[in-house]
């Protein structure tokens, strides 16, 4: 069953920090096209979802443990003859709090693939669902499109994440007082758009935006050191029609 499941738990390192002894276990997932056979009454990567959600919770409370999560076979695109072999990403960088990271970034990607399904149906079907008929129809389409919805998603969310860890990145460390204001308002716009449960709040249909927005921070962080002078009046543009905008909602 693992060698089927391809989910693979691998204890890194012990080491020590100050008086305690701190583990870390990575866990790598095969997220590949393979996964999308059936094992009994469920596809390999739904039963694989599910053991690593277990296991992440059975091993929760367990002292000085850090976890990371490394999927594979996910990002390339596949062929009936090829699929590449080093597409490898670490999705969840080692840390204390990873706990709820990996396992509610694996939910939120499934709940916005439910829910992008059941949009899909209804719209198809022109209806909201209201029988019992339309109820099982539409959970046999959910069940049979599931993992290639859930797999796109997750490389959506994988580019933005992927970005918005560079973003973090260039907002530490010392800041000079001409770009404290500047730093503030992209912090601020970075946690709007990365938050627990953002896929599913956001919604499939608009991750190509929200990709679209995290590019447009990096760069504004690119050009900033440039001149912060002509990003604080930009600023002060964005705030004024973000304000009249609002008004004309009221």
């Amino acid at each position: 069953m693992k060698k089927i499941l391809s989910i693979a738990f691998i204890i890194l390192s012990s080491f020590s920090f100050g008086q305690e002894q701190m583990t870390r276990i990575l866990f790598i997932l095969d997220a590949s096209n393979s996964m999308n056979a059936r094992w009994g009454a469920q596809t390999r990567i739904d039963a694989a979802k599910e053991l690593l959600a277990k296991t992440v919770d059975d091993i929760h409370d367990i002292p000085n443990l850090e976890i990371g999560l490394r999927v594979y076979g996910h990002q390339s695109p596949i062929t009936a003859t090829y699929q590449d072999c080093n597409d490898t990403k670490l999705e969840v960088p080692f840390g204390k709090d990873n706990f709820g990271q990996v396992k509610a970034l694996i939910d939120d990607c499934i709940f916005a693939g439910i829910d992008a399904l059941v949009s899909d149906y209804c719209k198809e079907h022109d209806t909201d669902i209201r029988t019992k008929a339309d109820f099982e129809a539409c959970l046999d389409k959910v069940r049979a499109d599931i993992n290639d919805k859930v797999l796109n998603i997750a490389k959506q969310v994988e580019q933005g994440l992927t970005l918005a860890h560079q973003c973090q990145k260039l907002m530490k460390g010392n800041v000079p007082l001409n770009m404290v204001n500047a730093l503030g308002d992209c912090k601020g716009h970075l946690s709007s758009l990365v938050f627990p449960g953002f896929a599913s709040y956001i919604g499939e249909a608009r991750l190509d935006d929200w990709n679209r927005y995290i590019k447009g921070l990096a760069r504004r962080l690119e050009k900033l050191p440039i001149d912060p002078h002509k990003d604080r009046q930009h600023q002060l543009t964005i705030e004024k029609c973000v304000n009249e905008l609002s008004l004309i909602h009221i």
